[in-house]
Formats: structure tokens, sequence, C-alpha cells
């Protein structure tokens, strides 16, 4: 199947393409739709709540976009750079707000995952520190939290979004910015190291919304639903899809969903959604959670482009739901698996609207010599696996699968490392010349005038198509939510010391997931010293162990294996996590207990 892009297509955003800021087509909005509704708050995923118009939002924005330059006006010879806010507000309306006003401002914003009491600042101070931001804008739920944080009040001037005078949008001043003027900086989430920034301009942000609308086909008559973090780059850049388009968008809290997955259904249906989408782990959730006698009170069949991404996208997960949710009035061809990521802005591929997804059969043997050989589909066994198309390049966007040591471009059906170069890739993480220079500006042999983003994914070409086979780096992925493995592995350790129980080396600890039973699973390994082997409980520890995982991470072990061998490192000393789970998959490790399974009901999650 080789997928074609319509030569008849119209750009559903013509008129969106020509402004070079989103302030520019956010003063375009509310001077020719003032009072046309874009953004519905719904409490608890059903209640109708606070609502903006453009024009209302244009109007608000501008009034704390007065307020956020008076404040940074006061603390004048503090920044290091062009100025930057964090926006650490409960998701919804106040994160809007603060959002726009910070564009309005001509201030890079800079979204985080709203602070709480009982954690950890250190990795929000270090966000603040990198950004070099000198505003902390945040709402009444959020401000008791970090006033509680002395450490980040040090650091930054707080703003209150919601004791904005609504009066000081008659002084508002248009900022001097342009297309290659920074709109916000996406932080990498999940990790207490140093946290990598990426810089998106408005031009890098203008030009993937454009391509997501021409990728999914959508209009005028484009309806959005979301439930997805705003502070990451899923949920920020399809809030502000609909925002670039000029339509209306329904949006409720994470924790809405993850409560109750049929308030996010119940939205489609009700608001009769055109657009709406998550990862894997979200759809498998309504099947779990949802029941015959709900689904036949749910009509979806507005819902044509139901995407999917940042995690996976699975045959058995996209069948299980189609025929779930068919007398629903769901299509399986409303499918939308993508790929993309922040260093991106974000859009990179997607299936077009209304083609079933291609899902392929490979031969594992063949897969692990980095060969996709086709098995038939209806002969496959426990050595094939299947694989679900992430769709073809958007029409501005170039995709290069690469042989990462030679920097040579690889043939179909051969598995390298996946390169991107499109307008909308970031020119450099913040603060990070050498990093930005190795990563978002590669080249390629044969074309040393195109710059290409290095994604550290590992996929393949198949007629047209892109299909993933491997993800970045060391990074896990359980339910939509990243887990660096250091982070986990440095949690096990602190527990261990406290259990009095001696691990072989600083490096005898390795956190991997392996995709079994249709899902991602958590997987830990323990080189135990000698002097350990034989004195300790291995329930006893396995429990203590994934009681403080769950409470740190907020994810559940599937299995924790003790061993008394030497984990693999490099040359240099450092783990090889890569090598390790091979070994695991492959048997290799030598167990001085036998691994120990955890059940575990709830402990899953999402963060709102």
């Amino acid at each position: 199947m080789n997928v074609e892009r319509s030569p008849s297509l119209v750009k559903p955003s013509a008129a969106a393409s020509v402004f070079a800021t989103l302030v520019d087509l956010a003063r375009h909005h509310a001077r020719v739709q003032p009072d046309k509704q874009y953004l519905l708050w719904l409490d608890k995923g059903r209640e109708e709540g606070k609502t903006y118009t453009f024009a209302e939002l244009d109007y608000a924005a501008r009034a704390l976009a007065v307020e956020l330059q008076r404040q940074l006006a006061l603390r004048a010879g503090t920044e290091r750079q062009p100025p930057a806010a964090i926006i650490a507000t409960q998701p919804g309306p106040q994160f809007v707000l603060a959002f726009f006003a910070c564009l309005y401002a001509g201030i890079a914003a800079v979204p985080v995952y709203p602070q709480k009491k009982n954690e950890s600042s250190e990795r929000l101070c270090r966000v603040i520190s990198d950004a070099g931001a000198q505003l902390l804008i945040t709402d009444r739920l959020s401000l008791a939290a970090l006033l509680a944080h002395e450490a980040i009040t040090g650091l930054v001037q707080v703003v209150d979004v919601d004791q904005a005078d609504p009066a000081l949008a008659g002084q508002w001043q248009a900022p001097a910015i342009d297309a290659g003027s920074v709109a916000f900086i996406q932080y990498t989430s999940g990790s207490t190291g140093i946290p990598k920034g990426v810089v998106v301009t408005h031009a890098n942000l203008m030009s993937n919304e454009q391509m997501i609308a021409e990728s999914l086909n959508h209009d005028h008559n484009t309806v959005y639903v979301s439930w997805l973090p705003v502070f990451h780059d899923l949920g920020l850049i399809g809030l502000l899809q609909a925002f670039y388009l000029g339509v209306r968008c329904i949006l409720m809290s994470p924790l809405a969903f993850v409560a109750n997955p049929l308030r996010w259904l119940e939205a489609i249906s009700r608001y009769r959604a055109t657009t709406s989408g998550a990862p894997n782990f979200a759809y498998d959730l309504c099947l779990q959670r949802i029941t015959p006698e709900q689904r036949q009170q749910l009509d979806l069949s507005s819902w044509t482009v139901a995407y999917s991404g940042a995690e996976p996208v699975r045959k058995g997960t996209l069948e299980r739901f189609a025929e779930a949710f068919a007398d629903s009035g769901f299509r399986a061809q409303a499918y939308c698996p993508c790929y993309g990521m922040a260093e991106s802005t974000l859009f990179v591929t997607g299936v077009p609207q209304g083609i079933t997804p291609l899902t392929l059969t490979l031969d594992k043997a063949q897969l692990n010599l980095d060969r996709a050989v086709l098995v038939d589909a209806q002969h496959a066994g426990p050595q094939s696996i299947h694989f679900v198309s992430s769709g073809v390049p958007a029409q501005s966007c170039q995709v290069r699968v690469v042989d990462p040591q030679r920097c040579v471009a690889l043939a179909d059906d051969l598995v390298g490392e996946i390169w991107v170069s499109s307008p909308s890739v970031s020119g450099g993480y913040r603060n990070r010349p050498q990093l930005s220079q190795e990563v978002l500006q590669a080249t390629l042999e044969g074309e040393p005038q195109r710059r290409f983003l290095r994604t550290g994914d590992l996929g393949f070409m198949h007629q047209g198509e892109l299909f993933v086979t491997g993800r970045r780096k060391d990074l896990i992925i359980i339910d939509g939510k990243n887990h660096y493995p250091h982070d986990l592995e440095q949690t096990i350790e602190r527990t261990l010391a406290q259990l009095s129980i001696s691990i072989a080396n600083a490096f005898s600890i390795a956190a991997f997931s392996v995709d079994r039973d249709e899902r991602e699973q958590l997987v830990v390994v323990i080189s135990l010293h000698k002097s350990q082997a034989q004195i300790f409980s291995v329930e006893q520890t396995s429990r203590a162990i994934s009681a403080a995982v769950v409470r740190a991470h907020g994810v559940a072990l599937d299995e924790l294996l003790f061993v008394s061998s030497r984990l693999p490192l490099t040359s240099s000393g450092k783990l090889q996590r890569t090598q390790c789970r091979s070994l695991y998959l492959d048997g290799q490790l030598q167990a001085v207990a036998s691994p120990f399974e955890l059940s575990h009901q709830g402990t899953r999650e999402v963060t709102s």
C-alpha cells in the first residue's frame, strides 16, 4: 500500500499561513470572529465551566501581558538573555491565558508541570535557571504549593494569573517580535538531571500547525476535544491547532479522564468533535473501563481524526477499539497514528484522514539484523512481530532513515536512525550550543546543504510510510508518561540502602521496559554484592522497592530480577542498559533467586 496525498487537497488554513507570528493570528481572529467561542473548559470532565471567545482571550491576554511587562521592568538587569516566564498553572483556562499573555508580552513561555507541596523543587529550580526565567505565572490553586518552596520564590517573581486587572488591556502595545522570535521553550519531561529546553520560534510553531492542518485535512468545520496535559508538546500543540484554525476547543483535565475515561468519549459525542486523540494506553483504558451499556449511549460518528502518538501504537488496540465502538459510530478509518517530538515542534508524520493504518508483520530474527522482512500475517507466530505505520511525512518535511555511523541514507526496509528536516525543527536547545550542533544540525552524505534533526529513534521506510521500531535511547514510556531509567535506579538504590542491602557497585541497577502481553512492562535488574546474595528476603525487598517506585514516580514495577553477575558497562564505565535488556530477553542473566513478579492494581497514572 502506497499512501499518496491527493493533489486536490485544499489547504484548510491558507489564511492563517500568511501570519508571521501567533500574536498576529490572534489579533486577526479577535477582529474577524470576535464572538466565536474558542475555548470551553469542562469541570470534572462534564460540567461546562469557563469559556473564551477569541475577543475575550485577546482582551484578557493583553491585560496580563501589560502586567508581565511591568513585573519584568522591575527586575531590569537580572536577565541574561531574551526574557522567559515559567507557566506553572493547573491545566485549563488559566494556562491558556498565561501562554497567550507571554506571547503578547514578547516573553518566551516555559510550560511546566504544576508544583506540589510535598515534592522536590529541584527540577523546577533547574528549569528556571536554565531558561533564565525572571517570572513565574501561576494560579490560586497552585500558588500555595509554590510559596512553600523558598528555593523557587527566591529565583523569580511570582505572578498570579487570577489577579490580573482587565483594565490594563487598553495600555497594551504590540511587542517587537517576528517569525524568528522565541514563542516558547519545551523542556524535556521526567528527568531530575540537567533539563534540556527545546527553543521553538514563531516560525517553527506556525509551520508545524500548518503541517498538521494539511496532513490531517483540518478545516473550519474541525471541532477539537482534548484531555492531554497542556505542558507537554502533544497537548499544547493540539490546543494551539484549534486556535490556528480558528475553531472550537473543548478541554478537560487529564485527571478527569483518568478518573473516568467515559468522560473523554462523552465529550466527543456531546460536542460532535471531529478531532481528538491520545497515546495508545488511553484507548486501552476506554476498552477496560467503559461498559457495553455506556457505549450504547455514545455517538462517535463525527470523530474523523482519532490520532495516536507519544508511545508505540499497537495493532491489537486499534482492532479491539474499532470493534468495541463500531456500534457507537466509530470507524477504523478515523485512526491516525502519528510520529513527532518536541525538537520538531511536534508533528513529523501521520496517516492521512480516511485511510486505514497499514500494519506490517515482520520476521523478528531479520529485524534484529536491521532488516524489515515481511511475513504472511495469516502465518504469524512467536517469531514474528507487528508494526503499525506512523504515516507519511508532512509536505514540507523530509524524513530519512540513516546509518548513524556513516551518516548515509538507507534504502526502504532497512532499519536505521530516523532523521528529520523541516521548517518546524528547532534551531537549538536553550544554552546548549554543542548539543544543538550535534543533534539539530546534522548533515547527510549527498545533502550537504540540508540540516537534519537526529531523533535517536529507530525505524524504516516502506512504500513511503514510516515505521518506528525502537525508542529514543533509554527512555521508558508507560501509559503515556516518560520515565528516565536513572531516576528509577536512584530511587531503588536509596531504598536498598535503607534496607542495608549492598549492591555490587555504582552501576548495579538497570531499569528498562519490555513489550509483553500487548503493553510495555517495567523490569528492573539488580546486581547484588556476593555477601548479600543469600541473606535477604526477595519478596520483602521487592515489595519495598515497588512501593518506593510507585510513591516517587507513579509507575508500577512488573518484575524485579536479582543477579550476582556484574551488569554490562561501556569502555568508559557507563551502564549499557540496551545490552542488559538483551541479556534479560535472551535469558542470559544468572538469577540469585527466582524472579519476583509484582501484582498491582490502580498504580498507573497520568500526570495532570
